[in-house]
C-alpha cells in the first residue's frame, strides 16, 4: 500500500495556517488497497484529514465501505472503488453530521459475477443486495455538494441497492450533481434515491440506467428546496432476454413468444418518481455550453407499464413550485417558458412494447403543480394491442397509451403545449394477417 500525506506548509499566509489541521492534511491512495478507509483517522498520527484516490489507486472492498467520511473531510476518487459478490457494501459513505465534498472523477463498481446459464424463466435478474454507490446515512446531515463527474461511473448490480442514496431522516445543504453516468441492475434498486431533504439542486446532467422489476432512474420522497433538472437520458426496464440483455425495441412475433417463454418480462418502476415537494419546480432541458453549442438533451424512455414520470404524495398532498422564480414579466430575467411546475425542453417516451401492456408517459396525483405543465417538444405513449374479439366469451386483453393524466388529488393550474403530445395504439400483427409470415 502507498499513502501520501501532505501538510500545508508552515510559510503559508497567517490566514490559511488559521484553519484547522483537518482541512490542511491531504493522503493520496496511489495503489491498490483491501482495507477501508476512515478520513477521521488517515492523516499523520492518525489525524482527520482528506482522501484522494489517484488515477493509479483502487480500495476493493468485500465489506463494509470502501471510504468513511466520519470528519469534516473531502474525498475524490480519481481511481477505482470496486466489490464483487458483496452484499450489504458501499463506496463512499457519509456517517454522522459531516462538512466537505464528495467527488467521483472515475469507477465506483459494486457487482456480482454474471452466471454463465441462461436466466430461469421468474428467476430474479440479481442475487445480491445493499449495495450503494455513495451513501449518505441515515440520521445525519451533510453540508457540502456530492457529485458524480463528467468522467464518473456508478455501476451496481443487486436488488435494493442504489447509485446515489440520501437515506431517510439525513440532509444534504448543497447540491446533488450526476454528470456522469450511474447504471443499476437489479430488482427494487435506484439510480438516484433521495429519500432524505436536499437543501440544494438536483442536477442531473448524464446518464442514469435502470434494469429490474420496480427499479427507477431516479426517486425522490424527500423534500427538496431546489430544482430538479435533466438534461440527460434516463431509462427503465424490466424486460430481459434469457441471456440479460435488455429489450429496448419490439421484438417479432416469433420474437414476443421466445421472450415470454425464456425471458424476464416483470415490470419496472417508474422512470422517474416524485413523492416529495420540489421548491422550483421539475425541468426537463436542454445542455448547452458557455458558447451556446448544445451538449444534450433530456430524454425519458420507459419501457412497460408504469407512468415514465409519476407526480405523487400518496395520500399526503405535496407542491412543486415554478420553474421560473421571476414572475415579473418586467424583469429582464423573466422567462415565459419556465413560469410552470413542470417543464419539458425535452423526449419523454413511454412504450408498453408487449402486447396489451398499457403505456403513461406523465402521472400526477396528491399534488399541485404550480402554474402547471408546459411542453415544448415531445411527449408520447404507445401501446400494442393484440386485437379485440368480438365472439370472445371472456374478457378480451386491453391496453391504452396516456400521455397526461391527473388523477385524485392532482392539481395543474393549466396545460401549455407548443410541442407534440401523442397518444399511439397499434394492432399486433397477429390480429391483422391471417399468416403471420
Amino acid at each position: 500500500m502507498n499513502i501520501r500525506r501532505y501538510i500545508l506548509s508552515a510559510s503559508l499566509p497567517v490566514l490559511a495556517i488559521a484553519m484547522p489541521i483537518s482541512a490542511l492534511a491531504q493522503v493520496e491512495i496511489t495503489d491498490a488497497q483491501t482495507t477501508g478507509i476512515n478520513t477521521s483517522t488517515s492523516g499523520n498520527n492518525a489525524a482527520p484529514s482528506d482522501v484522494t484516490i489517484t488515477a493509479t489507486g483502487s480500495v476493493v472492498v468485500t465489506t463494509g465501505a470502501a471510504v468513511t467520511v466520519d470528519s469534516d473531510n473531502a474525498v475524490i476518487n480519481d481511481g477505482s472503488i470496486t466489490s464483487l459478490d458483496a452484499d450489504d457494501t458501499t463506496g463512499i459513505l457519509i456517517s454522522g453530521n459531516r462538512t466537505g465534498t464528495i467527488t467521483n472523477n472515475n469507477l465506483i463498481s459494486l457487482t456480482e459475477t454474471v452466471p454463465t446459464d441462461d436466466l430461469a424463466l421468474g428467476a430474479d435478474i440479481a442475487v445480491g443486495s445493499g449495495r450503494v454507490g455513495i451513501l449518505i446515512s441515515g440520521a445525519s446531515q451533510f453540508i457540502g455538494n456530492i457529485e458524480n463527474s463528467s468522467t464518473g461511473q456508478i455501476i451496481i448490480s443487486g436488488q435494493d441497492s442504489s447509485g446515489i442514496k440520501l437515506a431517510a431522516l439525513s440532509s444534504v445543504t448543497g447540491n446533488i450533481n450526476q454528470n456522469g453516468r450511474i447504471t443499476v441492475f437489479g430488482e427494487r434498486s435506484t439510480g438516484l434515491d433521495i429519500i432524505g431533504d436536499v437543501i440544494g439542486n438536483l442536477a442531473v446532467n448524464g446518464a442514469i440506467v435502470a434494469t429490474g422489476e420496480d427499479a427507477s432512474a431516479i426517486k425522490v420522497s424527500g423534500d427538496v428546496t431546489g430544482s430538479l433538472k435533466v438534461t440527460s437520458l434516463l431509462s427503465g426496464t424490466g424486460y430481459l432476454t434469457a441471456t440479460r440483455i435488455q429489450v429496448g425495441t419490439r421484438p417479432t412475433t416469433a420474437g414476443l413468444i421466445l421472450l415470454n417463454d425464456t425471458g424476464s418480462v416483470r415490470q419496472a418502476g417508474s422512470v422517474v418518481q416524485i413523492n416529495g415537494n420540489i421548491g422550483q419546480g421539475i425541468h426537463f432541458a436542454e445542455l448547452r455550453s458557455d458558447t451556446d453549442v448544445l451538449i444534450s438533451v433530456a430524454s425519458v424512455a420507459m419501457i412497460g407499464s408504469a407512468p415514465a414520470i409519476l407526480i405523487d404524495g400518496n395520500g399526503t398532498p405535496i407542491a412543486i413550485g415554478r420553474v421560473g422564480q421571476i414572475t415579473d414579466p418586467n424583469n429582464a430575467d423573466f422567462d415565459a417558458d419556465l413560469q410552470y411546475a413542470f417543464v419539458n425542453q425535452g423526449t419523454l417516451l413511454a412504450d408498453g412494447l408487449l402486447d396489451d401492456i398499457s403505456a403513461t408517459t406523465f402521472s400526477l396525483r396528491d399534488a399541485t403543480l404550480e402554474g402547471g405543465i408546459n411542453n415544448t417538444r415531445t411527449m408520447r405513449a404507445t401501446v400494442y394491442r393484440s386485437g379485440i374479439d368480438p365472439a370472445a366469451t371472456a374478457a378480451t386483453p386491453d391496453s391504452h397509451a396516456r400521455v397526461i393524466v391527473i388523477g385524485g388529488g392532482g392539481i395543474a393550474e393549466r396545460i401549455n403545449n407548443s410541442g407534440t403530445i401523442l397518444a399511439i395504439g397499434l394492432e399486433a400483427t397477429a390480429s391483422i394477417y391471417a399468416d403471420l409470415d
